[in-house]
């Protein structure tokens, strides 16, 4: 593996955050930034991306983003042993937000009897995300496997996920922001506390080069063109509001960094360890090997 951390503990205002390392996923070169030169897809790949699932601990709710892919992805399934790195177990999950419904963040959701891991939480995601796994045109759009491991996932959810409509506050300083087009319901996340603002973008942006890029494509969203809409929208709402930036797939591990604007241009800038302690310091301990 390229690192051996597997959860990084950092603060945002007065909520207690983590990424966790759920494993690594490799990509096809075939796969990226159709209509850009050969020669900057090929500085733009990378072939190994992490599988970052992000926890909120508000000292009353705990809560997950994504379910982590479980063994439907070869090199995953490490979410449950990264949490109990630091002392959380998934009873007491609170809340998971499902980003969307691919298997590398849905794929967690049940236990390998079919139980439900995160048992006492509340699930949410889109209602245009959920309504898609499970209507004929998914099977048009989507692989056939992709379908079985949505719909085996979120059929135990049906009693006690909230299908969001729009933007919406979860709780004080916690909203889902949709961000269509990679699937037709992805969600981002924003948090806000004390002055601190985190931009969680999921899978909106692959790479960092898709947030300095926002108008390259990718086969691997849906709709490409609500897809460079809403990059654009998170990378003028990440600028404007200076906010830490998260992606579920980027690298290296935490996937943290910000994002800055020059002119018509923007650049990422990743936070390795050493320089996200000097940016927002943490108690000593909180980051794992």
């Amino acid at each position: 593996m390229p690192t051996t951390v597997c959860c990084y503990g950092f603060r945002i205002g007065e909520l207690q955050c983590a990424c966790l390392l759920d494993g690594y996923l490799r990509c096809s070169s075939e796969q990226d930034y159709p209509n850009r030169l050969r020669s900057q897809r090929k500085a733009a790949i990378q072939p190994v991306v992490p599988l970052i699932n992000l926890l909120i601990d508000t000292g009353e709710d705990k809560i997950l983003v994504d379910s982590g892919a479980d063994e439907w992805i070869p090199g995953a399934g490490n979410l449950v042993h990264a949490m109990g790195e630091i002392g959380i177990q998934p009873g007491e999950i609170t809340h998971v937000i499902i980003t969307h419904a691919h298997p590398t963040n849905i794929g967690g959701v049940l236990d390998h009897q079919g139980r439900l891991v995160f048992a006492n939480a509340s699930f949410v995601m889109a209602r245009e995300e959920w309504e898609f796994w499970f209507s004929a045109s998914a099977r048009d759009r989507v692989a056939d496997q992709d379908i079985v491991i949505a719909r085996l996932n979120l059929e135990p959810l049906k009693n006690k996920v909230i299908l969001t409509r729009g933007e919406e506050e979860l709780l004080p300083g916690f909203r889902v922001i949709p961000s269509p087009g990679h699937t037709p319901g992805h969600l981002a996340v924003s948090l806000q506390s004390a002055g601190d603002r985190l931009l969680h973008v999921g899978d909106a942006a692959l790479q960092p080069r898709n947030l300095e890029h926002p108008d390259w494509l990718t086969p691997l969203d849906l709709n490409q063109d609500q897809a460079v809409e809403s990059r654009r929208r998170l990378v003028e709402l990440a600028t404007r509001g200076k906010c830490l930036v998260l992606g579920t797939h980027f690298s290296p591990f935490p996937g943290l960094g910000k994002i800055r604007e020059h002119g018509n241009d923007w650049t990422w800038r990743c936070l390795s360890l050493k320089t996200h302690l000097e940016e927002y310091p943490i108690k000593a301990g909180t980051l794992l090997r």
